[in-house]
């Protein structure tokens, strides 16, 4: 496959450039997540936690726990922006602490977006195949896969989700590896969100709710 001249890249801020996956990457890969809090989508408003740079050699996981919580109104989206000059090899969101079933990501169409997309329409899971990127039925964990055919410097995926049945809060995740063997990833966990109510001054989308 040929490569695609750094010079040539994407303009995109959310788009990367594709390469070859290095399997003896020791670099860290870096993350921004995201909870767009008003309205699902890339533009919308949103309150941010990003993980350090990694520095020159450094090698292993950078893990930060964001001890932070927002209110949103439903449905709300999360986004994890990732980057890896190696290559980003998957990207994973979901729930970070009990109940794990508090939320649900929606399937309709649109609703799970990866850009730069992967080559491959599905991936595998512990029940079998399903879309990629996308997630089991009714599941709150969605993820995207990508292979030595089709990777990326810079990859973005973002799912929209909304609280399931009588539950009003959650902790939400996002974990992203690069090619190498046991190197390389990415979290931010531990972002609480909480049900927006519009008839209450206080508790509006965008304010800041109590850390569980």
């Amino acid at each position: 496959m040929k490569l695609i001249p750094s010079m040539l890249c994407s303009a995109i801020a959310l788009s990367g450039c594709q390469v070859v996956p290095n399997p003896s990457d020791t670099t860290t890969a870096s993350m921004r997540f995201r909870i767009h809090y008003a309205t699902p989508g890339l533009n919308t408003p949103k309150i941010e936690v990003e993980t350090p740079k990694a520095k020159p050699g450094q090698i292993g996981a950078i893990s930060i726990y964001a001890n932070r919580c927002v209110y949103v109104n439903e449905p709300f989206g999360i986004v994890a922006n990732v980057s890896d000059s190696d290559g980003v090899r998957s990207v994973r969101i979901g729930p970070s602490a009990f109940p794990f079933d508090a939320v649900r990501a929606r399937n309709a169409a649109g609703d799970t977006i990866a850009i730069p997309a992967p080559a491959e329409p599905t991936q595998e899971s512990s029940t079998g195949t399903i879309p990629n990127p996308g997630s089991k039925p009714d599941s709150p964990i969605v993820s995207v896969e990508y292979s030595t055919t089709k990777a990326f410097t810079d990859v973005t995926l973002l799912t929209v989700y909304e609280f399931r049945g009588s539950a009003t809060k959650a902790q939400m995740r996002a974990t992203a590896t690069n090619w190498g063997a046991s190197t390389g990833v990415a979290e931010v966990y531990g972002f609480s969100v909480e049900k927006a109510q519009p008839s209450h001054p206080a508790r509006q989308a965008g304010m800041a709710c109590s850390v569980p």
